[in-house]
């Protein structure tokens, strides 16, 4: 053996050490320019050596560098979030904003200041507008009953995110809420206190900041056409009443079970009555809801059929409404003018046969569809097509 032979072999036997001590891509890497000699049949020599030492070395490097970046990367991520969870930690409110807002207008007689610390504490806990919570557990504070109605009205409100319309919808809620007695007594002085309520207007779909009219939420006395209560009614429709159709046949209204095919008499009967009948009516249908209601001739008694009345076979029902206008004297001592509202509940029986197969639109074209073809052509009848509010 030679002499240069012997260093040769040193060498080879150096990088071998060398390269098992690398990181394990460094290791790979220097295997695979191992590889590529070979395959190049290419005689290693002392300079060829030491650029594949380099070569390692620089490899290794750049890995390393890539390691320590993407380690970076990952540490200022799990801080990031950390840090985010920390700051959502501390936005908890200590109790629920229910039980907040009832702390607040216990210690405040005036609900508008109450709201306004409410807006105070939901900005220092980053919260968005939650006019919905502070107005629903206001309105409990006085009212037997919160109706989904009355949620989707407070959601509506606040979706609108304006203060300045919060505080305007909360000054006629309060007015409502507080003399509700004053109300009871000149409307409806033997009304249970679980009928008292406050009813929306108008279309609460298209409420905004700059269409809201307070005058919109009023005074509201639910009635229900029950046996439970033989003294709910409205004019002329009571437990006892009944409607006659063209060929004689009488029918019950209270729980009616007649052909459905009948029910544009038993509408045109709720609205004017046996002795007005043929009265003009207004008909409002809207096609996009798939509801309608009826006006009598000076509007002051309303009949609705939207989905919520026939959508559900066992519940049936329709709701008629009566404005009345009246003159109250507030908490104040002032007299005010105030429109209240009636609302009798009229149950209708299951029909006794109903389609297995699409049953909601046999329902639609029943209470809906064919009453206004029905109306077609009729010279006391004006049909409108428009949202029904």
């Amino acid at each position: 053996m030679n002499t240069r032979t012997a260093k040769i072999i040193s060498l080879f036997l150096a990088f071998f050490l060398f390269s098992s001590a690398l990181p394990v891509r460094a290791q790979k890497g220097f295997r695979s320019a191992r590889r590529a000699v070979k395959a190049a049949k290419v005689t290693p020599v002392i300079p060829a050596e030491k650029a594949a030492v380099r070569a390692a070395q620089q490899a290794t490097a750049l890995n390393s560098g890539r390691i320590a970046a993407q380690t970076a990367k990952i540490n200022a991520k799990l801080a990031a979030q950390t840090q985010a969870a920390g700051q959502a930690l501390s936005r908890r409110m200590p109790m629920s904003p229910h039980q907040h807002i009832k702390e607040l207008l216990k210690g405040n007689k005036n609900p508008t200041e109450a709201l306004r610390q409410w807006w105070a504490l939901t900005d220092k806990y980053n919260k968005p507008s939650m006019f919905e919570a502070f107005a629903s557990t206001y309105y409990k504070k006085y009212f037997y009953i919160l109706t989904p109605h009355l949620t989707q009205l407070f959601k509506r409100v606040e979706q609108q995110n304006n203060r300045d319309l919060e505080l305007r919808f909360l000054k006629r809620l309060r007015f409502l809420a507080e003399n509700r007695t004053q109300f009871q007594k000149v409307f409806s002085p033997n009304a249970h206190q679980a009928t008292l309520r406050v009813r929306f207007t108008n279309d609460i779909s298209r409420l905004t900041a700059k269409n809201f009219n307070a005058r919109d939420l009023v005074f509201s006395f639910e009635k229900f056409l029950t046996p439970k209560h033989p003294k709910h009614g409205i004019r002329h429709v009571n437990l006892n009443s009944k409607f006659t159709v063209g060929n004689g046949q009488e029918f019950d209204v209270y729980n009616y079970s007649g052909p459905l095919e009948f029910l544009p008499h038993l509408y045109r009967y709720l609205i004017n009555g046996e002795k007005h009948f043929r009265d003009p009516i207004t008909v409002v249908f809207d096609a996009k809801a798939k509801a309608l209601a009826l006006y009598n001739k000076d509007k002051s008694l309303r009949l609705r059929i939207t989905t919520h009345e026939y959508s559900r076979p066992e519940k049936l029902h329709l709701h008629l409404n009566e404005m009345r206008t009246g003159t109250i004297v507030n908490q104040q001592g002032q007299e005010v003018k105030e429109t209240v509202n009636f609302n009798l509940s009229i149950p209708i029986a299951k029909p006794a046969s109903l389609p297995n197969y699409k049953r909601d639109e046999y329902l639609y074209k029943q209470f809906i569809q064919n009453p206004v073809n029905f109306y077609r052509g009729d010279s006391r009848v004006t049909i409108l097509q428009q949202p029904i509010f």
